[in-house]
């Protein structure tokens, strides 16, 4: 692993270290952003009619700007209507009693869990929910309610949101948990009407 790389002047550096390359940034007066090329490139074709600038700077340091920096970038792009999920209201705890007598049927498995959202799947042959129909887990504990539901009618996924992902933690969701819904208890079970689609 202690490789060595010879350099042009005959010193060697240790093959992890990367050499430096240099830049070269033509400024003309009518441009007004810089023209970058590699200081190996040929430009000699290259016809200027005004007085030109030449700079040479390392990779390097082009890249310590803010630009370069994740950290300073600004706020991603967004439509006038679009709400982030940072800006909606906080997630309510879904404090649901079931009765013991109450069928629990599966309506899916959790396939993905990308930062406050729970992404479920849902299972063939089991009718599409709705927004605000509550989901449960085995132990017949409430999850919280379907956010959004998107996909085909006939296999949609249901997304559930929470106010952060330690919330989700707390709840034991992991990728492949199988979550159920409610099918007797109309109030926790709110199903997209395929019939009405159809019209």
């Amino acid at each position: 692993m202690d490789e060595k790389i010879p350099e042009e002047n005959g010193e060697t550096l240790p093959a992890h270290v990367e050499k430096e390359e240099e830049m070269e940034v033509t400024m003309t007066p009518q441009l007004e952003h810089p023209i970058v090329t590699p200081g190996n490139a040929d430009i000699s074709n290259t016809e200027t009619h005004m007085e030109e600038t030449t700079a040479t700077l390392s990779l390097q340091s082009v890249c310590k700007t803010e630009a370069c920096e994740d950290e300073d970038q600004p706020a991603p792009i967004k439509t006038r209507d679009e709400v982030l999920l940072e800006e909606l209201p906080a997630v309510e705890e879904v404090l649901v009693s079931l009765p013991e007598d109450a069928e629990l049927k599966p309506v899916g498995t959790v396939s993905s869990i990308i930062q406050q959202l729970v992404i479920i799947q849902s299972l063939k042959d089991t009718p599409p929910l709705t927004d605000d129909s509550v989901i449960f887990t085995s132990d017949r504990l409430a999850v919280g309610k379907v956010f959004e539901v998107f996909g085909p009618v006939s296999s949609p996924l249901y997304i559930l949101r929470f106010s952060s992902e330690e919330q989700i933690r707390s709840k034991g969701l992991t990728e492949g948990l199988t979550l159920y819904y409610t099918p007797s208890i109309k109030e926790y079970a709110k199903y997209i009407l395929t019939q009405q689609l159809q019209v």
